[in-house]
């Protein structure tokens, strides 16, 4: 009997007997048994401080046979692990045809700020028959149940007198007690004119290194304080001194205020008294020459300083304003002043009053002067009453 097969061509044998071949090469090439990919589920997790977390790896095809998966990680006192670390490495049992595992990471509530904690978790030396795919690494971050304590002066500003012996307690209180230690560093500036120069005006307990004192904050403190010592010197004159945060470490963060500005107090015994030699005047209204003012200073003048004559409203009676001065009258306000410059030294200043005749009939006119200074070292007061004499 005949093979239905004899009727072809060795040729078309050839190539249906290739064509068998390479099909069941190509079957065999697909039934090859693929490893199992073993992997975490997750890149990224957190856990609260104090709380667990499970951590999960797959296992695509599920484990081909009884094994284990290994995972390092750094060994610390921020947490611990389910099954147990060994040395930094974590062992993970499987059986075949598992296709997930599971470890359990327990954070330790420490009660203490540090603003969250990192633990890199990395699979390693996978069981025969498993390959790692891509998520090899995992971040584990423990977030802090506690809050820093944020710093900031009590208040903006203080006053201290240059002989308290006892000084000026200048606190910085703190948001909550602290979670942990720290420091805060404080700062001192003294540039401007009428500042503070310290081992001249004061110093500062605890003493500063540089410009800044670094105050400690303990565990549970709740607040810092440092204390302004001021020195009797024989200058006159208020000083002033502006304290700052300048930078904090630790469990610190910073609030407001963050300037603190002390002034310390002169106590006026180098200060020099004006005031007026005479309480009242006269004078013409036809006297070109006018009046002269004097002042008399307590003591000679410590230093250069200025005052000021103020004058009454303006009498409208008279053509401008009745009256001149020199030195030269300077707007103001709500009327006229005489500035009066005071050299150092001297114990005497003066300044002249001028009528203006107005040829009309007028009442005799009575002028109020005062005195005003914005020394502290140079205290003014008295008035000085001036009548012009109409000539009319």
């Amino acid at each position: 009997m005949k093979n239905r097969f004899d009727k072809l061509s060795p040729q078309r044998v050839v190539t249906i007997t290739l064509l068998v071949v390479m099909t069941f090469h190509a079957c065999k090439q697909d039934n090859v048994l693929q490893p199992s990919i073993a992997e975490f589920s997750l890149s990224e997790q957190n856990v609260p401080e104090g709380g667990e977390a499970f951590i999960t790896l797959s296992i695509n095809k599920g484990a081909p046979d009884d094994g284990s998966i290994h995972i390092t990680t750094q060994s610390n006192a921020d947490y611990t692990t389910d099954p147990a670390s060994d040395h930094g490495s974590i062992e993970i049992a499987v059986v075949k045809g598992q296709t997930s595992a599971q470890f359990k990471v327990m954070a330790i509530d420490n009660a203490l700020f540090e603003n969250g904690k990192f633990i890199l978790f990395t699979l390693t030396d996978p069981a025969p028959g498993l390959r790692l795919g891509n998520l090899t690494r995992l971040m584990l971050t423990i977030d802090d149940d506690e809050r820093p304590s944020v710093a900031g002066f009590a208040v903006d500003a203080g006053t201290v007198a240059e002989d308290d012996a006892n000084g000026i307690v200048v606190e910085i209180p703190l948001s909550c007690p602290a979670a942990g230690t720290g420091t805060i560093n404080v700062s001192y500036e003294s540039d401007d004119y009428n500042n503070a120069v310290y081992g001249v005006d004061f110093t500062i307990v605890p003493a500063p290194t540089g410009n800044s004192v670094t105050l400690p904050v303990a565990r549970n403190a709740n607040k810092a304080s440092l204390k302004i010592l001021p020195l009797y010197n024989a200058a006159c004159a208020y000083h002033y001194t502006t304290l700052f945060i300048s930078s904090v470490t630790g469990v610190v963060e910073k609030g407001n205020p963050l300037n603190y500005t002390v002034t310390i107090k002169d106590n006026g015994d180098e200060s020099t008294i004006v005031t007026f030699a005479e309480r009242t005047g006269t004078v013409g209204e036809n006297n070109t020459s006018g009046i002269v003012v004097h002042l008399n200073l307590s003591r000679p003048a410590i230093r250069d300083a200025s005052i000021f004559v103020m004058g009454p409203y303006f009498d409208p009676d008279y053509d401008f304003f009745g009256y001149t001065t020199m030195p030269e009258m300077v707007p103001d306000v709500y009327s006229y002043y005489v500035p009066l410059e005071i050299k150092k030294d001297v114990t005497h200043v003066e300044f002249t009053i001028k009528p203006i005749d107005n040829a009309h009939k007028n009442n005799n006119s009575i002028l109020v002067f005062y005195l005003v200074s914005n020394s502290p070292c140079l205290p003014a007061s008295g008035e000085y009453d001036l009548t012009i004499v109409d000539d009319d």
